[in-house]
C-alpha cells in the first residue's frame, strides 16, 4: 500500500461544492468564449466579462475554503525556535488578529456590496451587487472558518499546532 492510499479523503464542506460548482461554470464560459471566437469567428460578446466575475467569485469561496483546511500561505519558522508558551499565545494572537481583519474586510464587503446594487454589469442586463455579495459571502465565510478555527484552539488549550 503507498502513502497517498492510506490518507484520509477529505469531507467536501458547502465552501467546496459552490468553489467546484464555479470553478466548472467558469471553465464553460471560458471555452464557449474560445469557440465562438475562433471556430465560429464570432465571439460573444458577454463571455469575457461573465468569466472574469466567476473566476472573481471562484477565488473568494475557494479562499473561505482554504481558511478551513489552514491552506493559506503562513510563516512556521518562528513557531519552531520560540518556547511553547510563547508558541501558545503567538497562535492566540494570529488567530485574534485574523479574526479582526476578516471581519471588517466582511463589513466592508457588504457595504461596498449594498453601495453596488445599483450598477449594471456592462454586457448583460444584471446587477453588479451580484458579484460584489459573492465577494462579501466568501469574506464573511473565512471569516465564520477562522473562529471555528480559534474556538477550536482555545478549547485544546493552544497546544502544539
Amino acid at each position: 500500500m503507498t502513502a497517498n492510499q492510506d490518507a484520509p479523503v477529505p469531507r467536501l464542506g458547502v465552501e467546496d461544492m459552490v468553489g467546484l460548482g464555479l470553478f466548472w461554470a467558469t471553465g464553460a464560459v471560458i471555452f464557449l468564449q474560445f469557440f465562438t471566437r475562433y471556430a465560429l469567428n464570432d465571439s460573444f460578446g458577454w463571455t469575457e466579462e461573465i468569466g472574469r466575475y466567476l473566476l472573481i467569485a471562484m477565488t473568494f469561496i475557494g479562499a473561505a475554503a482554504a481558511v478551513k483546511r489552514h491552506a493559506h500561505v503562513n510563516m512556521t519558522y518562528l513557531h519552531t525556535i520560540v518556547a511553547v508558551p510563547v508558541r501558545r499565545v503567538m497562535a492566540a494572537l494570529i488567530d485574534l488578529v485574523s479574526i479582526v481583519i476578516l471581519g471588517a474586510l466582511t463589513y466592508f464587503a457588504i457595504k461596498l456590496a449594498n453601495a453596488m446594487s445599483n450598477q449594471p454589469m456592462t454586457s448583460i442586463n444584471m446587477s453588479m451587487g451580484i458579484v460584489y455579495w459573492t465577494v462579501a459571502a466568501g469574506i464573511g465565510a473565512m471569516t465564520l472558518r477562522a473562529i471555528v478555527i480559534a474556538i477550536r484552539n482555545i478549547g485544546q488549550r493552544y497546544g502544539e499546532r
